[in-house]
């Protein structure tokens, strides 16, 4: 009677446990562990390992300046879209200006906006610039970072 009752016992604890643990796994991949965001109509987009800005603060600073800031004359034109970080330096890469290597690069989004910005950094160059793009990869601003 003993051994049976610690049968019963025993295959209860099993079930609870595994029931309790298939919630924890499903409570991970619903907390935003692979940090995606999505609408309606869109794409998901990545934001792992992405910093976030605010284009609508970072653009009023933008705006007013006549200098080191390139408003026209972009090479990215046609639309791309960009769903995750990997995308968003290719095609900042492609709106360069110089053939500097740069040493890091810097990727952030504005889920709001749904804006790019790519900041390229070198430690042998003093410029480091900042291409700013929306979701399909048409560029907005260069800012030259002098």
């Amino acid at each position: 009677m003993i051994k049976k009752l610690s049968v019963i016992a025993i295959s209860a604890l099993i079930v609870i446990s595994s029931v309790g643990c298939t919630n924890e796994k499903d409570s991970s991949l619903n907390s935003g562990a692979s940090q995606t965001t999505t609408s309606s109509t869109e794409k998901s987009v990545d934001i792992s390992d992405v910093k976030a800005f605010s284009f609508e603060d970072e653009s009023k600073i933008w705006e007013g300046a006549n200098s080191g800031v390139v408003k026209s004359g972009f090479k990215n034109t046609t639309e791309t879209s960009i769903t995750n970080k990997e995308q968003a330096i290719a095609q900042a890469e492609k709106e360069q200006q110089t053939d500097v290597n740069y040493d890091l690069t810097e990727v952030f989004y504005d889920s709001s906006a749904k804006m790019w910005m790519v900041h390229f950094h070198s430690s042998n160059y003093e410029s480091s610039p900042a291409i700013i793009m929306d979701e399909k990869g048409i560029t907005k601003y260069i800012l030259l970072g002098e």
